[in-house]
């Protein structure tokens, strides 16, 4: 086999493997599971980030992408529920406070709406994480693919 057939033959398996890669890292995104987020086995916040830490290889990174990516649909249901529970309480009615002394009165909802707001930012940074670690996966993968084109054939 000549070297020339041989890099072909090998960034062909290269493109194949990252196409399946990509493929198994965003099914988990889009597909909907019968799964509640409470029965999902995802990772503590020291686990992951020491699975995160000693990730080597592309399937590592995969399955450190894959918790964080649990973590963030989690998180989008929490702040979901925050959201629901801020509308419920905006629409109740008021009492006399708000209409005499509106800056004095309670607002239970601005609470609610905070949480969103700090559940979807922790969301978006899980939802980085797991991005970043599919890059990561990916780079090592090819990188072995690139390192094994180069060393000759029969050693």
């Amino acid at each position: 086999m000549t070297f020339k057939t041989r890099q072909t033959a090998t960034l062909r398996m290269a493109a194949l493997t990252l196409s399946l890669c990509a493929l198994t890292f965003s099914i988990p995104a889009t597909a909907k599971s019968s799964v509640t987020t409470e029965e999902r086995p995802f990772a503590t916040n020291a686990k992951l980030e020491q699975m995160a830490e000693a990730a080597q290889c592309a399937a590592e990174h995969g399955e450190v992408a894959k918790q964080y990516r649990l973590r963030a649909e989690t998180l989008d249901a929490k702040a979901n529920e925050h959201e629901r529970k801020a509308s419920e309480l905006e629409k109740k009615p008021k009492g006399p406070m708000h209409s005499k002394w509106p800056a004095m009165a309670s607002k239970p909802w601005v609470k609610e709406r905070d949480l969103a707001l700090q559940t979807r930012r922790a969301a978006k940074e899980a939802q980085q994480l797991a991005d970043r670690h599919v890059r990561l996966g990916v780079e090592t993968l090819s990188a072995s693919c690139r390192q094994n084109a180069e060393t000759p054939v029969g050693n």
